[in-house]
C-alpha cells in the first residue's frame, strides 16, 4: 500500500514544504554563482572549499528526499536506513550553511568595520549587494525545519508485525 496512515500522509506534505525550502536555497546559491561570474574579483569563488557545506547540502538533499519519499510511500526497509544516513548529512551541512549565513547577517548588523562592507559603510543592516545570503538562509531554515517536523512523526508511523518483530 502507498502511504498508509495519517502520520505518513502528514509527513509527506511536510517533506513537500521542505523541498520548496531547498529550491529556495538553490535559487539563492545560483544567484551567488551568477554574481561571482559577473564580478569575479569582488566576491569569493563559490567553488572554493569554504563553500563545502553549501555544495553538500545542494547535492545531498535530493538523495534524502528520494529515499525518504520511498520510505514514506512504499515502506521499503532499506530506505529507512538510507534516509537516516542522508538525514545526518543533511542536518550537518544545513547547520553549516545556517551558521555561515547567520554569522554574515549578524556581522552586517553589528560591525561597521567589516571588510565586506567597506564600500557601503553608511548603510544600516544587510547590504543589498549580498541579498542572496538572506535567500539562502531562509531557504535552508525552511527546509531543515519542515524536514525536522516530518521526522517528528516517525514514531507515529503504522508498524506492521512481520517475522515476529515490528517492521518500519
Amino acid at each position: 500500500m502507498v502511504c498508509k496512515g495519517t502520520a505518513r500522509k502528514i509527513s509527506s506534505v511536510l517533506v513537500i514544504f521542505s523541498i520548496l525550502g531547498w529550491i529556495t536555497f538553490i535559487a539563492g546559491f545560483a544567484i551567488r554563482i551568477n554574481e561571482y561570474k559577473n564580478n569575479e574579483g569582488t566576491y569569493l569563488n563559490p567553488l572554493h572549499e569554504d563553500f563545502f557545506p553549501y555544495w553538500c547540502f545542494a547535492v545531498g538533499a535530493p538523495f534524502l528526499y528520494v529515499t525518504y519519499i520511498f520510505h514514506l510511500c512504499f515502506n521499503i526497509k532499506f530506505t529507512h536506513y538510507l534516509s537516516i544516513l542522508f538525514t545526518a548529512e543533511y542536518f550537518i551541512c544545513g547547520g553549516g550553511v545556517l551558521y555561515i549565513n547567520g554569522l554574515f547577517i549578524s556581522y552586517s548588523y553589528q560591525d561597521d568595520d567589516n571588510v565586506y562592507f567597506e564600500e557601503n559603510e553608511d548603510s544600516d543592516g544587510l547590504i543589498m549587494d549580498y541579498y542572496w545570503v538572506a535567500v539562502e538562509f531562509v531557504g535552508v531554515l525552511v527546509s531543515v525545519l519542515f524536514f525536522w517536523f516530518s521526522m517528528m512523526l516517525w514514531p507515529c508511523f503504522k508498524k506492521e508485525k512481520s517475522k515476529g518483530y515490528y517492521d518500519y
